[in-house]
């Protein structure tokens, strides 16, 4: 059946029931091919208008109002289930909802291109548990074969980046005062830790090259930068490890930086070499160095006649006290 309606389709049901004011069940073909794409519904609108007061232009638009004492359960202006029910050898993914935007020209009221933009509001009397822009909920479970999971996957597929701001992930705000406490968070409200025991909050898989793993420069830390019972480093830089601290190179290195110093006297360079534990001074541009300690894993030792001097006898002796020398000398 084909019908033409030139001026629009209105529906009315009657009021205060459960009446549809479409329902529609459709089957495609079972066999053979078909030349695609397959578009079972379409509904296509050009709109080259300016709009005035409501600056928005819709191509489909739902209100769905819902509330009072006796309603319960979910409430879903939109539901969309694609169920794959059958094994199929199909060449690409099953997607229940794409948004897709695509822009080939130049736009210069300063607006951006959105596939997808998810809302939430709650205004002046709103009492609920709690306000999400978006929930992605995926299971797994027992019998099944998967080989990836993903809460939510952002993938490139440009070959170009922008020139401000680049990222798969953006937290911004447009007002102040009302900015998240946490950019990412980790919780057990619903019962269960969201991270298996073995996890990792972060995991680079495949071989990779960066700059930085954090790029904090713009970024004024008036806490600590990392805030564990067993590790703190606070946000000017003071640090805390309640274990041990193990540097492992062929020349492990710890420059002390003394910014209060005169030119090329701010620089103390701790180091192994050779088997040796040195402290080096360094100039401002670490092209000048003078060594003024040497440590030896074997403790030297001093021998022969103090001859009675009893400065030498005090010198020795507060030599060996601190481990620097074996003091095995004679009056």
């Amino acid at each position: 059946m084909t019908a033409t309606i030139n001026d629009g389709l209105t529906v009315t049901t009657p009021p205060l029931t459960t009446s549809r004011a479409i329902d529609t069940a459709q089957s495609g073909p079972t066999t053979g091919t078909v030349a695609g794409p397959l578009i079972y519904n379409q509904i296509a609108i050009n709109s080259n208008c300016k709009p005035t007061t409501d600056t928005r232009t819709m191509g489909l638009y739902m209100q769905f109002n819902s509330g009072g004492a006796t309603e319960e359960g979910g409430v879903y202006p939109l539901f969309i289930n694609l169920n794959h029910n059958a094994a199929s050898d199909l060449a690409g993914d099953h997607v229940a909802i794409v948004g897709q935007t695509y822009s080939n020209v130049a736009d210069g009221g300063g607006g951006e291109l959105y596939g997808m933009n998810g809302v939430c509001y709650a205004d002046t009397g709103a009492a609920t548990p709690g306000v999400n822009g978006a929930e992605f909920d995926v299971k797994i479970m027992s019998g099944a074969t998967v080989t990836r999971r993903s809460g939510v996957r952002v993938i490139n597929e440009g070959n170009s980046t922008a020139s401000g701001h680049d990222a798969a992930y953006a937290a911004m705000s447009t007002v102040a005062g009302g900015g998240f406490k946490s950019l990412l968070l980790l919780t057990t409200w619903m019962g269960q830790a969201p991270l298996q025991s073995t996890g990792a909050i972060l995991t680079v898989e495949g071989a990779q090259t960066i700059a930085n793993v954090l790029d904090l420069t713009n970024l004024t830390v008036t806490g600590n930068i990392i805030n564990h019972p067993n590790a703190v480093i606070s946000g000017a830089g003071a640090a805390l490890f309640r274990g041990a601290l193990t540097l492992a190179s062929a020349t492990p290195e710890i420059v002390l930086y003394e910014s209060d110093a005169p030119a090329d006297a701010k620089y103390w360079d701790f180091y192994a070499s050779g088997g040796d534990l040195k402290l080096d001074t360094l100039n401002d541009s670490f092209t000048g160095r003078a060594n003024r300690l040497t440590i030896a894993r074997t403790r030297p030792t001093v021998t022969g006649s103090r001859g009675g001097n009893a400065a030498l006898a005090s010198l020795l002796t507060a030599l060996s006290g601190i481990g620097l020398i074996t003091d095995s000398t004679t009056a």
